[in-house]
C-alpha cells in the first residue's frame, strides 16, 4: 500500500478502491493497473518492484470478501471488517 502511494504516486481513494480486477500482471509484458480516481480512471505502469510487492502480497494474503466493486486489492484486519475492503479512515464502516 505504502508502494504504490510512495512510488506510483496514488492517492488515498485510488487505493481503497482498489480491485484485485485492476491488475494486469501477464508475464512477458509490463505490469498495468487501472486507477480509479476522484474524476476519472486512467491506466498507470507499475514499477517492477512495486509489481514483485504486489506478487507476494496476494499470495499471502487472508480470505477476501467481495464487494459491488470487486475483489479489494486491501482489507481490513480489524475485528468487525476482517477481509472486506479497507475503509478511508478505518471508521469500521
Amino acid at each position: 500500500m505504502l508502494a504504490l502511494m510512495a512510488l506510483q504516486g496514488l492517492r488515498t481513494v485510488e487505493v481503497q478502491r482498489a480491485s484485485v480486477e485492476d491488475l494486469r500482471m501477464e508475464s512477458g509484458l509490463p505490469a498495468t493497473m487501472i486507477i480509479r480516481g476522484k474524476a476519472r480512471d486512467r491506466v498507470i505502469y507499475l514499477r517492477p518492484d512495486v509489481s514483485t510487492m504486489l506478487t507476494e502480497y496476494l499470495k499471502v494474503r487472508g480470505t477476501v470478501t467481495p464487494d459491488r466493486s470487486g475483489l479489494p486489492l486491501f482489507t481490513s484486519v480489524s475485528n468487525r471488517a476482517v477481509g472486506r475492503r479497507i475503509s478511508r479512515r478505518a471508521s469500521g464502516k
